[in-house]
């Protein structure tokens, strides 16, 4: 039986003391003058009761291993029932600790998972809305020039969706690279405000923006698209009014993006960040999906940046984004320009 070959060589240590000893036995009955026939007996009585001992634990493990074979990590009543039956096994304090880090590493996946999906399909019913707009604004209309206009709008939008979508999908990645070096804030800003010139100039909103001078130690990619959302955001409310690029009076490190727009519910701040809410006035407006915040975030604390929104209803929105206090510097004055 191999089950019982098997046993018997795990066993050798507790055969060779059984010799040992019944050897010292025999030696030290001889040279005591013990009775030749009772020396023998002893030591076959001791084997009998070796041979017992080990039928004994060989009934029991071969039971052990049965429970162990049939174990399952997706069966945490199993395993509680084997380690009801085994309390002191040290396999099964093993393999309990191994199946709590299973299940626990198999939830995280799949509220990964759940996240993803609620995402993206947040995502596709929002690109569907552009593309609606561009699909009407290339039938044949008198203006051509207006609707030209109006087509360049919608396709950015569809392409900053893109860029977010993108975005969130390198940010899950667990061995997401951060490419970490000193970032001039300015250079960041001037090519999003490029990016965005089509939605000043269709909306007819006025920019106000006085150069930072900081530099920030940052990954530019990453800080690019925290910036360039902020800039939407505040294009979707203010348009038609003016934003406002400058650094915080009162925080040398920490840039501030506001507009003049109808502002935000005191209810409505903390949520701006959970993913799928777009709030009272992002529903009103139509142009809000609920997505941009809440990456940005993700996206901030990944890089040691803070986030937060401050707004006032009827009196506009500012959004402030901390760039810390050790990573930030001032390199030069500050110039206006509007």
């Amino acid at each position: 039986m191999p089950e019982l070959r098997t046993f018997l060589r795990a066993q050798w240590p507790q055969w060779l003391f059984w010799g040992l000893v019944s050897g010292l036995f025999l030696g030290v009955g001889g040279l005591a003058g013990l009775p030749a026939g009772f020396m023998p007996y002893a030591a076959l009585l001791s084997l009998a009761m070796l041979v017992v001992f080990q039928g004994v634990l060989f009934l029991h493990w071969r039971r052990q291993a049965a429970w162990l074979a049939a174990l399952s990590m997706d069966d945490p009543a199993h395993l509680a029932a084997y380690r009801a039956q085994y309390p002191l096994d040290l396999a099964g304090v093993t393999l309990a600790r191994f199946a709590a880090t299973y299940r626990d590493a198999a939830g995280a996946q799949v509220a990964r998972e759940a996240e993803r999906e609620a995402y993206f399909s947040l995502w596709l019913h929002q690109i569907k809305t552009p593309l609606s707009v561009m699909a009407l604004l290339l039938d044949p209309a008198p203006e051509e020039e207006l609707a030209l206009t109006d087509l360049r709008r919608e396709r950015l939008r569809i392409e900053q969706y893109v860029h977010l979508a993108l975005a969130f999908l390198k940010l899950e990645r667990p061995g997401a690279d951060l490419d970490i070096r000193l970032v001039s804030v300015d250079d960041v800003i001037r090519r999003a405000l490029r990016r965005q010139r089509t939605l000043f100039i269709g909306s007819r909103t006025t920019l106000k923006y006085t150069p930072t001078g900081l530099s920030v130690i940052s990954d530019a990619a990453w800080l690019d698209i925290v910036i360039e959302q902020m800039l939407s955001n505040a294009l979707k409310y203010a348009a038609g009014g003016t934003i406002w690029i400058h650094v915080h009076p009162d925080q040398p490190t920490t840039l501030v993006i506001a507009d003049n727009g109808p502002g935000i519910r005191a209810e409505d701040l903390p949520r701006l960040f959970e993913r799928g809410y777009a709030g009272l006035a992002g529903q009103g407006r139509g142009g809000s999906s609920g997505l941009g915040l809440p990456l940005s975030r993700q996206i901030c604390e990944r890089l040691g940046h803070h986030l937060r929104l401050e707004s006032v209803p009827g009196q506009g929105t500012q959004a402030l984004l901390d760039l810390g206090e050790r990573g930030a510097q001032v390199q030069a004055p500050c110039l206006t320009r509007s």
